[in-house]
């Protein structure tokens, strides 16, 4: 279903960037390569299988929900915010929750196709609002200084495993943001990192890039934000982790 839902909103070619958005765009991006981090997700195949992959299981909907319980509870230490960026936002899983949390939110993503389901988490029938919805790399966001109150940047920095990429992306996410970010990164002193690691040197795959908190800090004080807080998803059965930076 979710695949025949991104085969028709990919085929209306959303524009790259929708409007109108009552956000200052005076910022230009400069001309750059693509960004790294995952590419795949341009494939509208792919876009659809992540989109149902916090739904296919029992497991995977517990998850999901912890996931977005974590979330809320680090936007209820920021307090009341009235606008609100979600970037990337994929196939905007967490839109929904958000739209409850800010009087506007905005979802960005590199990706085409996770748009086009990002779209249909929107109030009412027809979707997401213009404008809500923004083509733009993480890295290079259509957005000028402190136009948001707070940024959500969800399961993106454990695919980077360069220290300096990760530290320009949180530094791209902060030029935007007013007051904080809200960013989960992979805890390498969580329990399931230190068993990946294990079966890593064994010679299986490594898939994430955990890093341990203490690194992570001093990669936010590189970007120039301070880490005021994290907490983990769980003890033993994920190394998901949600940081509270401030500007």
């Amino acid at each position: 279903m979710l695949h025949t839902i991104a085969r028709r909103h990919y085929a209306r070619r959303l524009p790259p960037f929708p409007g109108p958005i009552p956000f200052p765009l005076s910022h230009t991006p400069s001309p750059r390569p693509q960004a790294p981090g995952p590419s795949r997700y341009v494939d509208p195949a792919v876009a659809a299988a992540y989109a149902r992959k916090y739904t296919r299981s029992p497991a995977r909907r517990v998850s999901f929900f912890f996931e977005r319980r974590l979330l809320l509870w680090a936007l209820r230490q920021i307090g009341p915010v009235a606008t609100l960026l979600d970037a990337p936002c994929g196939a905007g899983r967490f839109l929904p929750a958000l739209r409850r949390r800010a009087e506007r939110v905005v979802g960005a993503d590199i990706s085409h196709p996770m748009l086009a389901l990002a779209s249909a988490t929107g109030p009412g029938a027809g979707g997401a609002c213009p404008g809500d919805l923004v083509h733009a790399s993480t890295f290079a966001l259509p957005f000028a200084r402190a136009s948001f109150d707070a940024v959500v940047c969800w399961r993106l920095l454990h695919h980077l495993p360069d220290p300096a990429v990760r530290v320009r992306l949180l530094a791209e996410l902060g030029r935007v943001a007013r007051r904080a970010l809200i960013v989960s990164f992979a805890d390498a002193g969580a329990w399931k990192a230190r068993r990946r690691d294990r079966r890593a040197a064994g010679g299986q795959p490594r898939r994430r890039v955990a890093i341990p908190a203490e690194r992570f800090a001093e990669e936010a004080r590189a970007a120039g934000l301070a880490l005021a807080r994290t907490r983990r998803l769980s003890r033993f059965f994920s190394d998901v982790a949600c940081a509270l930076l401030l500007k």
